[in-house]
């Protein structure tokens, strides 16, 4: 019976790791700040080391944008 408890930690820990990376790939598709070939990326990223790739999104996703305008794979951000 000892064996129960550790189980369900696992079991809750799994659920966790996997929504976590379930989201960061949702927030991937969902960016409309980044090129299609970043998000490309980004989600290959994720899928082929989901954990790393979930981590890296959240660390560095955010400065995609800037990275690509740096890069001139974009034009600057329009709007106001």
């Amino acid at each position: 019976m000892e064996a129960l408890p550790v189980f369900i930690l696992a079991a809750v820990c799994g659920v966790i790791v996997i929504a976590f990376i379930v989201v960061a790939v949702l927030q991937v598709v969902r960016s409309t700040d980044i090129s299609l070939t970043a998000r490309t990326a980004w989600v290959i990223g994720i899928v082929v080391a989901p954990l790393i790739g979930a981590m890296a999104w959240y660390l560095l996703g955010d400065r995609t944008p800037q990275i690509e305008r740096e890069l001139g794979i974009r034009g600057p951000r329009s709007g106001g």
